[in-house]
């Protein structure tokens, strides 16, 4: 790419240099320097080359892993907040698992690019490049590369006094957050967030904050106050026909309503939005939708459908890969054939959910208090 050379020929000095032994090959195409040689090569670069010319580098190589992980991006199921300003041409990917297997192969790179782009004072990319790694984050629950990558592009669009940019690191890192049940700071990023969406009469980043922030209400309790801010979020997603970010607030609301102990709106506002999934082909939120709506038959005691809702759910997120959201119905598949007399059963499925989480994540508590609570009885 720095080179000018073309993907042939860089392909071929790289053989050459392999040959030598002045690049080791780490994987298919994927080369390394030793660090003797990477040490000389930062030496001559800081004395041959002038300080525009290194950061003209640095921007062309930050902005090719940004053109090709907004590629990468465009591939999964599901639509957030635009980021603007993308542009460049980068890797191009045929499918959702080529894009993913390029994320994880590149992820210490990614996450190196965002750091530097901040140090560099090349900070539209940096909020750019984290922004557009949220996806992936969100999906695998790195948690110390989500926040961290997030806590840096928020501080560079806060020195680049870029209000959408600024509004959509809040929102994002809000997530991130709310995932790790660190409510509070969650909630100081979604008000902000929302309040500055607002302002910029930016009705997606509106819609999506707003179903976001009371998913956080929800799990501390405040039922009536994420109610209300999932039917403010849905009154907009309604305006603007957004039948995605739709099924998203109705299935939150169906949490909500499931949590109150209403099971038959929550059961409502379940298959309301696996039908605006269904309808955009969002299969990570059917799956999810399946979820909630098996957690309400469950509550309910009709334990057969919530058991075939399940598997449904499971075999669903088996299809796209999706280890974590295995993880979650697995956990709750298990617990529910526990009830179901299932015991034996529903214990090892529930011992498979644990070893699919991450080991720090913080539902692992509440599966090792329902195994611990299914074990005693089978002795």
């Amino acid at each position: 790419m720095l080179s000018g050379l073309g993907t042939a020929k860089a392909r071929k000095a790289l053989a050459g240099l392999h040959q030598v032994s002045l690049v080791e090959l780490v994987g298919p195409g994927r080369y390394r320097a030793h660090d003797m040689l990477r040490l000389f090569a930062i030496e001559r670069i800081s004395t041959e080359e002038s300080g525009d010319t290194r950061t003209a580098a640095v921007r062309a190589v930050i902005t090719w892993y940004l053109a090709s992980a907004a590629n990468a991006d465009r591939l999964f199921d599901v639509k957030h907040p635009e980021i603007l300003g993308i542009a460049g041409p980068g890797m191009e990917f045929s499918d959702a698992t080529a894009a993913m297997d390029w994320l994880h192969a590149e992820r210490t790179n990614l996450v190196a690019c965002v750091h530097q782009a901040a140090e560099w004072s090349l900070h539209d990319l940096a909020w750019r490049l984290a922004a557009t790694l949220f996806e992936y984050f969100y999906r695998t629950k790195m948690w110390s590369d989500w926040i961290g990558t997030h806590t840096t592009g928020l501080a560079s669009a806060r020195t680049e006094r870029d209000r959408h940019g600024v509004a959509t690191m809040l929102s994002r890192l809000g997530v991130a957050h709310r995932e790790r049940y660190e409510h509070e700071l969650a909630e100081d990023c979604f008000r902000e967030a929302l309040s500055t969406w607002e302002e910029l009469k930016y009705a997606v980043g509106v819609a999506w904050v707003a179903g976001r922030y009371a998913q956080a209400c929800r799990e501390r309790g405040r039922l009536d106050e994420a109610a209300v801010l999932c039917l403010r979020g849905l009154h907009v997603a309604e305006q603007t026909a957004d039948r995605q970010e739709q099924g998203v607030i109705h299935n939150n609301l169906s949490g909500i309503y499931r949590d109150a102990g209403h099971l038959d709106e929550a059961l409502e506002h379940s298959t309301r939005a696996l039908t605006a999934f269904t309808e955009v082909g969002y299969h990570r939120g059917m799956a999810w939708a399946r979820t909630n709506a098996a957690n309400i038959h469950r509550d309910a005691g009709r334990l057969d459908i919530a058991l075939e809702l399940y598997q449904q759910a499971y075999n669903q997120r088996v299809d796209l890969g999706d280890q974590y959201g295995q993880a979650l119905t697995l956990s709750d598949m298990g617990y529910a054939q526990c009830l179901a007399g299932a015991v034996e059963t529903g214990v090892a499925t529930m011992r498979t959910a644990l070893d699919l989480f991450p080991e720090d994540d913080p539902i692992t508590r509440r599966l090792r208090a329902r195994l611990t609570e299914f074990t005693d009885t089978i002795g």
